[in-house]
């Protein structure tokens, strides 16, 4: 969750106070303004995806509303919304969203899915008089597992892999894993190279299974997860790191490089 900066009254916000209430008015009951402002990540060039905002209060229901292209947003601007004063107000921005959705308090991956593209955080404020100001990091919250099949391929490929995990969204609003089953099927192309978004994840579980294209019968299992342990990799690092696997069924191998180290392992075949 982010740190809560000091209310910031800027000319414009001080003009929106004025205008929501008059002087004779109980102002408890009057809307508070909260300028809401996002820190960018800047790690992929050309970066500009649109921001959904989630604003939710114990007496409102949540607000969702999307903004223009990223780069717009980033430190410079941001949106303003009428939101209750005196009251805790829960604030989630997200850059990227297109399958995932705000359902129940979750920015939930669809079943079925692998994790958008996206970048998020969040945060809370309490607004005691007519104007706050929250400014709220955006961190890369996937990873891009990087699936190359070693050797020669006849196509169509007999196996298709599946992709496993326990994180199924983010809970509001300040995007931690949310535990449930993640589930997505990859074919093998021509290329012999696919790629999975995989969400930040709680443990290490993270999972590879080559399942038959015939029949789905189970084939091997590579954990992915328990590999990339051994090497260190920090699923609870800011800004999640690539991982690239290759998989070499001739030789029985599982090969996983995550920045510059490789560790290779046996797969499991499943007989």
């Amino acid at each position: 969750m982010t740190t809560i900066r000091p209310i910031h009254v800027t000319a414009g916000l001080l003009l929106l106070s004025c205008l929501s209430c008059s002087v004779k008015e109980d102002r408890d009951v009057c809307p508070a303004y909260l300028l809401v402002r996002s820190d960018g990540y800047v790690g992929e060039a050309g970066f500009a995806k649109p921001l959904t905002y989630n604003i939710a209060t114990a007496s409102d229901q949540a607000l969702e509303r999307t903004g223009g292209p990223f780069a717009e947003f980033t430190g410079k601007t941001g949106h303003v919304f009428r939101v209750p004063r005196k009251e805790r107000v829960d604030v989630t921005v997200a850059g990227g969203i297109r399958d995932m959705a705000f359902i129940g308090g979750l920015l939930r991956i669809t079943p079925g899915n692998q994790c958008d593209s996206i970048v998020c955080g969040g945060g809370s404020i309490w607004i005691p008089g007519d104007t706050g100001e929250l400014t709220i990091p955006l961190h890369r919250n996937y990873c891009c597992m990087k699936m190359n099949i070693a050797g020669s391929v006849t196509l169509p490929y007999p196996y298709y892999f599946v992709i496993l995990g326990g994180v199924d969204g983010f809970t509001l609003p300040d995007v931690t894993p949310h535990a449930g089953p993640f589930r997505h099927r990859c074919e093998v192309p021509p290329s012999k190279a696919c790629e999975v978004r995989v969400p930040r994840q709680l443990d290490n579980s993270l999972m590879i299974e080559a399942r038959s294209s015939e029949d789905g019968e189970l084939v091997a299992e590579m954990h992915v997860g328990e590999v990339v342990a051994r090497m260190g990799y920090d699923w609870n690092k800011p800004d999640l790191d690539d991982i690239s696997v290759e998989i070499d069924f001739a030789r029985t191998e599982l090969t996983v490089t995550v920045n510059d180290w490789t560790e290779c392992v046996t797969i499991r075949i499943i007989i």
